[in-house]
C-alpha cells in the first residue's frame, strides 16, 4: 500500500506493460516502441508539465490512435485524473470504446487492477478518476465535465460548429479552464490547409519533423512523396502491378536507391 509509484514515461510504461492481441494488430505481443521510433518523442512530451498542448499532423496508418491509447493507459496507471476523449461522432464512440480502449485494458494486467469492472461504452471509471467519451457533434456532452486531460482524435472530421454552439474544439478546451496543470493532445490526418489540424499545427510555438539518414550517404532528410520513383513505359505510364512491386525511394542528395529493407534501420536512426 505504501510503495511509491513508479516514475515512468509514456514510452517506458507502454514497453513494460502494454500487451497487444491478434485482434488489435498484425504483430501481437508486447508493445515495442522500437518498431515505431518516431512515436517516442511525441508520446514522452505528454509527461512534461511544461508542455500544455501537443498537435500531431500525421499521415494515415502510422499509429496515431495507438499513441493516444498509450497516453490514456499511462494516465490511468501513473497519473490518474479526469480525462475527456472526443471523437467525430457517436457511432465511433461505441466502436472505439469496445474494440480499442476496453480491449487494451483487458489485455493489460496493470490497468485491469485499476479500472472499475462496471463501465459503460462512454464512461470508464478507474482509481483516482474517469474517462468520458464525447462526440464533436454534441454540445451538451462537450460541456458536461471539467477535465484537465483532453484528447481530440481526427479533428479534421469535426464539424465547424457543434450544433448552434461554438467550435467543438473550443467547447472542449473550455472544460480545462479551472485546472492549473492541463494537457491537450490532438491529432488528425489533414484534409485542407484551412482544416482544424493544419491550423492547430501552424499555431504551435515549436514545430518538429522526423529526419532519417540516407543509408548510402548518411544525409538527414524528411521523406517526401516527390522522391518516390518507379519504372515507366515508353509512353510515360505504368500499370499498378509495376508500381506496387517496383517503386522505391530516391535520396535527393546522392540519388541512391532506398527500399523497404532499409526503412526500419533509417527510422531507428532518425531524430
Amino acid at each position: 500500500m505504501f510503495t511509491p509509484p513508479e516514475h515512468l514515461s509514456v514510452t517506458e510504461w507502454a514497453d513494460k506493460y502494454r500487451i497487444m492481441s491478434s485482434e488489435e494488430t498484425s504483430r501481437p505481443g508486447a508493445w515495442d516502441t522500437n518498431t515505431v521510433p518516431y512515436m517516442k518523442f511525441i508520446m514522452d512530451c505528454f509527461c512534461s508539465d511544461s508542455i500544455e498542448e501537443i498537435v500531431w499532423l500525421k499521415c494515415t496508418q502510422i499509429g496515431g490512435t495507438e499513441a493516444m491509447l498509450n497516453m490514456v493507459g499511462y494516465s490511468i496507471s501513473q497519473n490518474p485524473s479526469r480525462i475527456m476523449y472526443v471523437l467525430p461522432d457517436d457511432d465511433l464512440i461505441e466502436q472505439f470504446s469496445e474494440l480499442r480502449l476496453q480491449k487494451m485494458i483487458r489485455n493489460c494486467p496493470d490497468l485491469v487492477s485499476r479500472v472499475n469492472s462496471r463501465n459503460s461504452s462512454d464512461l470508464i471509471r478507474f482509481n483516482g478518476g474517469f474517462l468520458v467519451f464525447a462526440s464533436s457533434r454534441s454540445p451538451s456532452a462537450l460541456a458536461s465535465w471539467s477535465v484537465p486531460i483532453l484528447f481530440l482524435d481526427e479533428i479534421d472530421k469535426f464539424p465547424i460548429f457543434a450544433g448552434k454552439e461554438a467550435s467543438p474544439i473550443k467547447l472542449a478546451s473550455e472544460r480545462q479552464k479551472n485546472w492549473p496543470i492541463r494537457k491537450t493532445f490532438m491529432c488528425s490526418t489533414p484534409t485542407l490547409k484551412t482544416g482544424n489540424i493544419y491550423a492547430a499545427y501552424e499555431g504551435t510555438d515549436v514545430r518538429y519533423r522526423y529526419y532519417v539518414p540516407c543509408p548510402h550517404c548518411g544525409k538527414s532528410q524528411t521523406l517526401d512523396f516527390a522522391n518516390v520513383k518507379w519504372p515507366k513505359n515508353e509512353d510515360g505510364h505504368s500499370d499498378k502491378t509495376t508500381v506496387r512491386y517496383s517503386a522505391y525511394y530516391e535520396c535527393p542528395y546522392c540519388k541512391g536507391r532506398i527500399d523497404d529493407r532499409q526503412k526500419m534501420q533509417m527510422q531507428r536512426q532518425g531524430q
